[in-house]
């Protein structure tokens, strides 16, 4: 998962997760102000496969890169 973060970021991209692990190593590095690109977070339990895949849309269509960095959103939005 950290390679995943370090990854992204490096290609400019927000990742999307439903790993609890992924969501805390995003929050770690948020407390230890280390660069992440953004993660859109929803639990498994949560929101429908139509709901996440609306709000990603949303996310895609409404900001930019530099609105996520180092910010984690939880859908559904």
């Amino acid at each position: 998962d950290e390679i995943i973060l370090d990854r992204a970021a490096a290609f400019g991209r927000v990742v999307f997760s439903q790993d609890l692990d992924f969501l805390r190593i995003a929050r770690g590095r948020q407390v230890t102000g280390t660069h992440f690109a953004g993660v859109v977070f929803a639990h498994q339990n949560g929101p429908t496969v139509r709901q996440c895949i609306d709000d990603l849309a949303v996310v895609a269509i409404a900001s930019e890169l530099r609105d996520w960095v180092n910010f984690v959103r939880f859908l559904p939005l």
